[in-house]
């Protein structure tokens, strides 16, 4: 249970090893730390052949420069396999490539099966709760992580994920033999310019790179979009945006302007009724307003408000719909110019035709009619995903009996 403390290769249980290597239900509790380049809980360092991991567990804090790992810190030129092994212990790498298991395999293809990590990871560069690193493809299957992923600076080029920071798929996968399965990732992501709730970057991709049945279930943060449309946001902000300010402002409008509009038809002042019966509901808001102090100010206002969020809202879903019709694309690039021109100007023909041919009195009543279409669609979709997920969570035997043996990993650390 003592500490490691070296320059170079410190290991928990074994600094660095060349040549093949089997480990069995090896246990570290004490802090390992270096200078300089590779540590991991149990290994620091392995070269040229294989290592199999079987059911081994870390609990320190592990700390180094670059390539730092709960279970293994550096492989190289060999495939390493981890089954069963877990870390509790913060994962720290003061410059590149850290991860709950396995900081950086250098051309290496590693095979990680059944683990797990409730400890902090945190690197400048490339850091997740399994895997940090890996420029070749990787498989990694049922495996979860409920630590945060942080970053030490706001990186240019960081990758940060919930299972990996970033991998690669050279080699290829299929459907059969998927790159990434039945993995779930609980912990927080913030930090680097490409984070994601699995995986923060996939290089080099030449053929599709399979993800089945894996999940994210924490708050993703990140220094650019992490989508074209939206950036990262934690639950707080989430909440604030999306729910606490819009009722706000509905309890305020209704109680100000509602209040206030009930009170001046009753004592006669302004016949906002009348207004509505003759021309619509439009036209019943637009006499309250002329009704108002500084109106005639009021309404340029609001009608050029009015005309930047209808502009910008459809220059977005130009963007995205041209974006989904570009073979290709990738997340940081824009589409072509033309596509965005093409699209944004069907939707505006497509708004006008419904507002002059649509019906009804304010000429919109057959724009009402195609939103409420859609919402039937998205409807439809969200009753699925309810579905799903009580069947994965609820239901599915497999995804039970991991939960309960990952419990009892986190409880009895030592197997006994």
């Amino acid at each position: 249970r003592g500490d490691v403390d070296g320059r170079e290769d410190a290991g928990g249980i074994v600094g660095s090893n060349i040549g093949a290597g089997i480990w069995r239900n090896d246990k570290n509790y004490g802090g390992v730390s270096c200078t300089n380049d590779n540590a991991g809980g149990i290994c620091g360092d392995v070269e040229d052949d294989v290592q199999k991991f079987y059911n081994c567990y870390n609990t320190g804090n592990v700390t180094g420069k670059n390539s730092i790992g709960g279970v293994l810190g550096y492989g190289q030129n060999a495939n390493h396999e981890f089954y069963n092994c877990g870390n509790s212990g913060a994962i720290t790498s003061t410059s590149d490539a850290a991860g709950g298991i396995f900081g950086y395999g250098n051309e290496s293809e590693p095979i990680i099966e059944q683990c797990w990590n409730i400890g902090t990871v945190k690197a400048y560069n490339d850091c997740g709760g399994i895997l940090g690193r890996t420029y070749h493809h990787s498989y990694i299957r049922r495996c979860w992580n409920a630590g945060s992923i942080e970053t030490n600076n706001h990186n240019e080029n960081g990758a940060h994920g919930g299972i990996a920071g970033q991998t690669s798929d050279k080699s290829g996968s299929s459907n059969d033999n998927p790159n990434m399965t039945d993995c779930v990732n609980w912990g927080t992501v913030s930090g680097g310019r490409d984070d994601g709730g699995l995986i923060g970057k996939i290089k080099d991709g030449r053929t599709p790179y399979y993800i089945t049945n894996s999940y994210n279930a924490g708050s993703v943060t990140g220094t650019r979009p992490f989508a074209i449309i939206a950036y990262g946001r934690t639950i707080k902000q989430f909440l604030l945006i999306n729910w606490i300010l819009p009722a706000v402002f509905g309890l305020v409008w209704f109680s100000v302007w509602g209040g206030t509009a009930l009170q001046w038809q009753m004592e006669g002042r302004v016949d906002i009724v009348q207004a509505i019966k003759a021309g619509g509901a439009v036209a019943g808001i637009w006499t309250f307003l002329q009704a108002i102090p500084f109106g005639g100010v009021l309404i340029p206002v609001i009608i050029i408000t009015l005309i930047a969020a209808f502009s910008t809202t459809a220059d977005t879903m130009s963007t995205t719909i041209a974006a989904l019709c570009t073979k290709g694309a990738k997340h940081d690039e824009e589409p072509a110019l033309w596509q965005k021109v093409v699209w944004g100007v069907s939707i505006g023909a497509i708004a006008a035709i419904m507002v002059a041919f649509g019906g009804g009195a304010q000429g919109v009543d057959g724009v009402k009619f195609l939103a409420a279409c859609g919402g039937f669609v998205v409807l439809a979709i969200f009753i699925l995903q309810v579905a799903a997920a009580v069947k994965v969570f609820f239901m599915d035997k497999e995804t039970k009996k991991d939960i309960v043996d990952s419990e009892d990993l986190i409880e009895t650390p030592e197997g006994k």
